[in-house]
């Protein structure tokens, strides 16, 4: 057999591997991910002349151990193996290959190494790099879908990441971006997504909270709100704490900047949905018991009379008395 026809044999079996590895990976099954990436990249190994198809595949392997690392909390060989892949993703685009949708998902995981890492300057330069290849793509037009989620996914990891090195004009930007793009998705699919986009606007509202910045906080506290209403909507029960979390920070959004009647809005509507939450209840009446402490000045300038604290002030704690015992531990709120 030639050379030529048993190294396109060995490309073909590395790229079915790889694909097995893949799939297992999508389903959770390390083990068996790991046995076929392994299993793909010694036969890379023993073809004598690297192509770019090699190349792409090698990448791709990288890549995805890398990720297998990463979840075996192997953060240096996890950091290697993805610079490695994006390495080689560069190569093949400086090739004028296109390999932009697999360089900016490469990058995307090499920015999530670094930040696990505490390097948040070097997450931040590694995802902007992502960002603007996957804006690219976006902006041509082809594979559509696959360009919007990528788009979206590495828009909203800079938004992240920027606000984690305390570059917040970055931050806002970037997660108002993200945003808009999911915009671009059919309704449907606006739902599947949503519970990520409340997830990734909570974490930016209470970095932002405990940098004292409560406007632009309370800008993506209502934004988690509105996507974890579309994630509630969409799947149900399984959703249901992204949604109590995003309620709950809404209520220390709203009193941070003394709107005291818009906070007590958000715990009832949070009660309406959801029922005698035992967090909800809490967080109810740790609110009501710091308004009590202010002065009724300060209280009617934030539109809720002391007789009105007083009263749902005795509500509250009465529901919370009544379910106390349900509440789970730990807590991911900003209050």
């Amino acid at each position: 057999m030639e050379v030529s026809q048993w190294q396109g044999k060995q490309v073909e079996a590395a790229r079915a591997l790889t694909q097995q590895g893949s799939q297992a990976l999508r389903q959770n099954n390390l083990n068996v991910a790991e046995s076929a990436l392994t299993e793909a990249s010694v036969i890379l190994d023993m073809i004598e002349t690297p192509d770019v198809e090699v190349t792409k595949i090698r990448a791709q392997v990288f890549n995805e151990v890398g990720f297998i690392r990463q979840r075996q909390n192997n953060l240096d060989e996890a950091e290697s193996l993805h610079s490695r892949a994006v390495k080689m993703c560069d190569e093949l685009l400086a090739a004028g290959v296109d390999f932009r949708g697999n360089a900016a998902a490469t990058s995307i995981n090499l920015a999530g190494i670094l930040a696990q890492k505490g390097d948040f300057a070097a997450a931040k330069l590694v995802n902007q790099k992502a960002t603007d290849l996957a804006e690219a793509l976006l902006e041509e037009g082809e594979n559509k879908a696959q360009a919007t989620n990528l788009a979206f996914g590495a828009n909203q990891n800079l938004a992240v990441i920027a606000g984690r090195a305390e570059d917040y004009e970055t931050a806002n930007k970037a997660m108002a971006r993200a945003l808009e793009v999911v915009e671009m998705l059919p309704a449907e699919a606006q739902k599947q997504i949503a519970v990520q986009a409340a997830q990734g606007a909570q974490q930016l509202s209470v970095m932002l909270y405990q940098s004292k910045r409560f406007e632009d906080a309370l800008t993506w506290g209502k934004a988690a709100e509105s996507q974890s209403e579309k994630a509630y909507e969409a799947a149900g029960e399984q959703v249901l704490p992204v949604y109590v979390t995003s309620q709950i920070n809404l209520i220390s959004f709203f009193e941070a900047v003394g709107s005291y009647a818009l906070a007590e809005n958000a715990l009832f509507k949070a009660l309406d949905v959801v029922g005698e939450h035992p967090q909800i209840l809490e967080r109810g009446v740790a609110f009501y018991e710091e308004l009590k402490k202010l002065t009724d000045e300060k209280l009617e300038a934030g539109d809720l009379p002391r007789e009105e604290v007083n009263e749902s002030y005795e509500e509250v704690l009465k529901r919370f008395e009544a379910v106390k015992d349900q509440l789970p531990k730990g807590d991911n709120t900003a209050s």
